[in-house]
């Protein structure tokens, strides 16, 4: 009597990552089945962990928590020139965008979603930002509103990624357009000097 191995075992991550690219190249209609075989486990493997479809739907396309752009903007609150962050902080953005803005568009437009399911972390990064720009304000680098500033900075940002997904064309490169979105932002001539980190201050 031939013995039938044991099944792989495989993570919770791992099913998540699969199911991501699964789901991100086919859209909402891919099948748990899709993901099993990417996977190499059998359907049923999924299902233990994730008992429906729109449980695993939901579970890889939600990026929760601070992204580790934002982090680097409260490191730089009253600390950096502000030019020289945005610059900075502008790759980073731009460079963590291209790979959650497809999937929370999916999101977005998806019936398989509900209202709860959808946690934005958008208020995370506008928070963290407006700190930034708040700093900037009061030491006079910051020639507009800092909240207006933080729609104006986000949003050409987003949209320059945006507009690489839907392939519309002439969009610029990603340093000119962080290196003219900064100046845009910033008043001419008011470079401030980086103060000294405190000791065992991540930087």
């Amino acid at each position: 009597m031939q013995t039938m191995g044991r099944p792989r075992a495989i993570t919770e991550d791992e099913i998540l990552a699969a199911a991501r690219a699964v789901f991100l190249h086919s859209g909402s209609g891919a099948t748990t089945a899709e993901v099993a075989a990417r996977c190499g486990v059998g359907e049923a493997t999924i299902f233990r962990r994730f008992p429906t479809k729109q449980a695993l739907f939901e579970a890889a396309l939600e990026f929760e928590g601070q992204p580790p752009w934002a982090q680097r903007v409260l490191d730089s609150v009253g600390t950096a020139d502000l030019h020289a962050a945005l610059s900075e902080l502008g790759k980073l953005f731009v460079e963590w965008a291209r790979k959650v803005l497809p999937a929370r568009l999916m999101q977005l437009t998806n019936p398989l979603l509900t209202a709860s399911a959808r946690r934005p972390i958008q208020q995370v990064v506008d928070k963290a930002l407006l700190e930034l720009f708040e700093g900037a304000h009061r030491t006079g680098q910051l020639r507009v509103d800092p909240s207006v500033a933080v729609h104006v900075y986000l949003g050409t940002l987003r949209d320059h990624v945006l507009r690489e997904l839907l392939q519309t064309g002439g969009a610029l490169s990603d340093d000119a357009l962080i290196e003219g979105v900064a100046a845009l932002l910033c008043t001419p001539g008011r470079r401030q000097k980086a103060r000294p980190r405190k000791k065992g201050v991540r930087s």
